[in-house]
Formats: C-alpha cells, structure tokens, sequence
C-alpha cells in the first residue's frame, strides 16, 4: 500500500533584528528551545520559537538581549543541560552566561586569546569544559567553573576556525585556515596527549 502525502504550507519567519548587520551564529537551548542569534551588532539576542495554532506558521518572539560584548559576536552555544550559554567575538572575548530565573547573567569572561574568537564548544561530558579557537592560530580548553584554562594547542600555522568535543569526551578537534584539523586525544584532566593531522 502507498501513502499519500500529507502538504503543508510554510512561512519562514525572519529575524532581522541585529541593525541589518551579518547574524554569524544560532543555537537553539537543549531544555527550553530558546534560541539564541549571535551578530556583528555586538548582541546575543534570545527568542521564542512556536507554532500558531493552526501549525502552519511559526511564532518568533523576541525575549531578551545579551549585551556585555565590546565587538562582533561569532559564536553562540549553549550547554548540554542548557542551564548556560558561551558567547565568543572579536577582541579574544569569552563570557559564560548562565540563566538566573527571568534573565541571563554573565557568569565569567574567560581570556587567553590574543585575538579574535571565532568558535565555541561545550563538552557533553564534563559540564565545566568549554574548548575556544581564535585567529591567534590556538585553540584553547576551559575549566569554566574556575575561570581558567586547562590547555592550549598551537599546532596550526594558521586561524583555528573551529573546535569539536567527540560525544563520549575522549576527542577534540580543531579545524583551520592552513588546511587541516587536528585531532587530540584528551586525557582525563582534559589535556592533549598527542595531536593526529
């Protein structure tokens, strides 16, 4: 027997809201759906996605504005449990931002890039470990609890432009603009044992 297939119309929502500067980032929160828009207006802005009731149409409302960035603002994720958010952007800025009941706060600024960060990840099984890139060519990982860094890695010859925990903890990995990733094995404590191209 065949099925038929069931039709439905669709409008896209737009969000348009970051003074019609680039939007370089969005995740949705893991617990809550809320999404989050990262921009070059120098905001994280957080919204509301549903559907109306005749579920041809999505809803997007605005909720709130995350406003401690000085620059462009690359990257927005948030953690596995969703309880907090990790913004990175020009000028080697890092905050952590966590959900204090009605609105999001910043928790930490975590610095050590000399330059421009350009990508975030949150590891899905330590809930403090945080991995940052930047165009300093390093990437580096977090302890965010205590504000510090655990390791850094300077293997690349150019920009590190992205970074990956694998999902059981044992990997990261960074992608960059001289052609390659590297693949580390991380140890316990969350340090390198030994890069692999």
């Amino acid at each position: 027997a065949t099925r038929s297939l069931a039709t439905m119309r669709v409008v896209t929502p737009q969000i348009a809201w970051h003074g019609k500067l680039p939007i370089f980032s969005c995740d949705f929160n893991p617990s809550t759906g809320i999404l989050a828009t990262a921009g070059a207006d120098k905001e994280v802005k957080l919204w509301r996605v549903a559907a109306r009731d005749d579920a041809q149409v999505a809803e997007v409302t605005h909720v709130e504005d995350l406003t401690n960035h000085t620059a462009s603002v690359n990257t927005a994720r948030f953690s596995p449990d969703g309880k907090r958010l990790a913004t990175c952007g020009d000028h080697g800025e890092i905050i952590v931002w966590h959900d204090a009941s009605s609105r999001w706060q910043p928790r930490q600024s975590l610095r050590g890039h000399g330059e421009d960060v350009l990508a975030v990840d949150w590891s899905r099984t330590n809930a403090d470990a945080l991995a940052s890139c930047s165009v300093d060519n390093t990437t580096i990982t977090w302890n965010v609890d205590s504000g510090r860094s655990s390791h850094r890695f300077d293997s690349h010859s150019h920009y590190a432009q992205g970074v990956a925990y694998d999902p059981r903890g044992e990997y990261l990995v960074d992608a960059s603009a001289d052609k390659s990733c590297r693949v580390y094995r991380l140890s316990r404590a969350g340090a390198s044992r030994r890069p692999r191209q």
